[in-house]
């Protein structure tokens, strides 16, 4: 079953949009087809020596588990979903900028480019009229980071990082936690501020990418999709990042202990 999850992983460009916006993120793929863009990713994950080992575990979490992963195409899809995450965030807070030039009180500019660039002086910017090379580099990573995760032991529940078997349990599944810390900041809390385009952005593309997963695992594997309208829409968001995880679980539990056993240490065996 973890050989489907490169497909799944697809879908977390729904944060990427969510967290920018579309423009941004079409422009995101655009650089992410070139060597330029590439390149801009090296130098953003290598602001700090932290940030490039934290991204070197996640895409490789010990050997057996690395060589998988590569070989199932997981580890493709997730270097071109950080690719186009950062560059998307660049272009997201050069967006921004563009915004504050034409009306320097615009607090939703303001608060996003103090959010994806942390210590920056607004009003200096401003003054400058451009955003410096490391200024873009901190919101390309800082936008990959909130948006593609790190899965780092440190980022989990206190309770979870002393017990051998969560340790385990959560070597794939850490996202799931993120995911939910993901929808709390940046959808529900932009709602609350007067601001549905990011729950707006998230539902939409989660029904357009989960059209296009649900089919190809449904070729895949089998599996009847539903032919009701309500049955479809449910089908194609319960697939996209937590909620597919979530789904995965009860499915697993379903088919008996074997296969949550099997769900739980994924491809530590």
């Amino acid at each position: 079953k973890m050989g489907l999850s490169q497909l799944v992983n697809t879908t977390q460009h729904t944060n990427t949009i969510a967290r920018t916006n579309f423009s941004s993120f079409i422009r995101g793929v655009k650089d992410s087809l070139t060597t330029g863009g590439r390149d801009f990713v090296i130098r953003a994950i290598n602001l700090t020596d932290d940030v490039q080992r934290d991204l070197m575990q996640t895409l490789s979490e010990g050997q057996i588990a690395g060589k998988f992963l590569k070989w199932t195409g997981f580890t493709g899809v997730e270097n071109f979903n950080r690719v186009v995450a950062t560059n998307s965030g660049k272009y997201f807070a050069i967006e921004q900028l563009e915004t504050l030039l034409k009306n320097p009180q615009n607090k939703f500019a303001r608060r996003q480019l103090i959010d994806i660039i942390p210590g920056i002086d607004i009003d200096t910017v401003i003054t400058r009229g451009y955003l410096t090379e490391k200024e873009l580099l901190k919101a390309g990573y800082i936008v990959n980071k909130e948006t593609q995760f790190l899965y780092r032991i440190e980022d989990l529940p206190l309770k979870w990082r002393d017990s051998p078997m969560m340790k385990v349990a959560t070597q794939f599944k850490a996202f799931v936690v993120q995911q939910g810390g993901f929808i709390k900041e940046h959808i529900v809390k932009e709602l609350l501020r007067g601001n549905p385009k990011p729950l707006l952005s998230f539902v939409a593309m989660s029904e357009l990418m989960g059209e296009a997963v649900q089919d190809v695992r449904s070729l895949i594997t089998g599996r009847e999709r539903p032919k009701g309208i309500i049955g479809r829409l449910m089908d194609n968001i319960l697939v996209v990042g937590l909620a597919g995880i979530s789904i995965d679980i009860v499915q697993s539990a379903l088919r008996g202990t074997h296969s949550l056993y099997q769900w739980i240490a994924g491809p530590t065996i």
